[in-house]
């Protein structure tokens, strides 16, 4: 789950949703850990907060978000599917490096507000 504003009524339940960026690759990766983001430096220069994850089941219709990582692609992987999971790291060579926070299923129903255009 990710949200740009700071509106949870659970404030202590959220945290901030970093963006570290590499000048050498032109990527990024996306992490909750403020010392991995330290850790990552001078590969990774840190771009802040941009937005704000929970990293503990808060809602039903929650699933874990995986990141892999291939050192030979130089690249991070991202998916909430294990079959996806196991075949990057089984036939692609990506390392798994765990789940990194938890978003919302595709089943799961936000109430939606009506947005209109002028």
């Amino acid at each position: 789950m990710f949200r740009k504003e700071d509106t949870d009524p659970k404030p202590k339940m959220k945290t901030p949703f970093l963006r570290p960026f590499s000048g050498r690759s032109g990527g990024h990766f996306y992490t909750a850990d403020a010392g991995e983001v330290s850790r990552a430096t001078p590969a990774y220069g840190a771009e802040g907060n941009i937005g704000f994850i929970w990293a503990e089941m808060m809602e039903p219709g929650t699933v874990p978000l995986f990141r892999m990582y291939s050192a030979a692609a130089k690249d991070h992987f991202y998916t909430t599917g294990w079959d996806e999971e196991e075949s990057a790291i089984g036939s692609l060579g990506y390392a798994n490096e765990g789940y990194c926070w938890l978003c919302l299923s595709i089943s799961h129903q936000w109430e939606q507000a009506s947005v209109s255009r002028i």
